[in-house]
């Protein structure tokens, strides 16, 4: 933050000192306030960087005009940390939900295999159906195929 904060006091002293609007410097200003949010600064620092450039100025109404700047900032600065402090809070929960559906997965995944192997074994043919609807199979066991001659696949809804 030093480093950007000497480039930005060197940005503002050019441009005060400008008799006309520097679009240059306007321009270097915005670049400096995007790199400062990009490290993670605030509007606080941000504006302590400018009270710090502005007492190279010498006016005390500028110091000053800071201190109003920085009570009129603070706010945004709080709804800014609280939006911080949430965003990490759900990033957390992302990583957790996503945990454990990738475990519950593996469970459904190990517990058809169980299914299958336990159903593929019985001498008899197995189907699944949803409730309400007896014509639309959803699973029919392989021994299907030797009682009927009609592929599994053949049957489904």
């Amino acid at each position: 933050m030093k480093a950007l904060e000497a480039e930005y006091t060197a940005a503002l002293i050019r441009f005060l000192g400008s008799p006309e609007q520097d679009e240059g410097a306007l321009e270097q200003a915005y670049e400096l306030g995007r790199r400062a949010l990009e490290i993670g600064a605030g509007l606080l620092e941000l504006t302590a960087a400018h009270a710090r450039a502005l007492s190279e100025v010498k006016d005390p109404r500028a110091v000053r005009a800071t201190q109003f700047l920085n009570e009129a900032l603070a706010p945004f600065e709080m709804a800014l940390r609280g939006y911080r402090e949430a965003n990490a809070s759900l990033q957390k929960l992302t990583a957790s939900l996503e945990g454990r559906v990738r475990a519950a997965t593996v469970e459904l995944g190990e517990a058809e295999a169980k299914f299958r192997s336990l159903v593929e074994q019985l001498p008899a043919v197995v189907y699944l159906t949803p409730l309400g609807e007896p014509g639309n199979m959803t699973y029919v066991s392989p021994q299907i195929q030797k009682l009927t001659g009609y592929a599994p696949v053949d049957w489904l809804g």
